[in-house]
């Protein structure tokens, strides 16, 4: 989506709460920021594993849409 996530983890460093390690059994890793007042948690993954926690996605005009079959 454009975002240099080096720039974004970097400005970003003095926001964060907790960083929740890799872990094998969830194939997920997160962390816990605290963006503009509000607690943002960031997770990457596998995506057979975060595919059915998710609702939504950010469509390519930055907007929410549903996820659909």
């Amino acid at each position: 989506m454009g975002y240099d996530y080096r720039k974004v983890r970097k400005e970003n460093e003095p926001n964060l709460i907790k960083v929740l390690p890799f872990s094998s059994e969830t194939k997920t890793m997160s962390s816990v920021v605290n963006y503009k007042g509000k607690v943002l948690v960031f997770t990457k993954g596998a995506p057979d594993f975060l595919i059915k926690h998710c609702t939504k996605y950010i469509s390519a005009d930055g907007s929410p849409a549903n996820i659909t079959p």
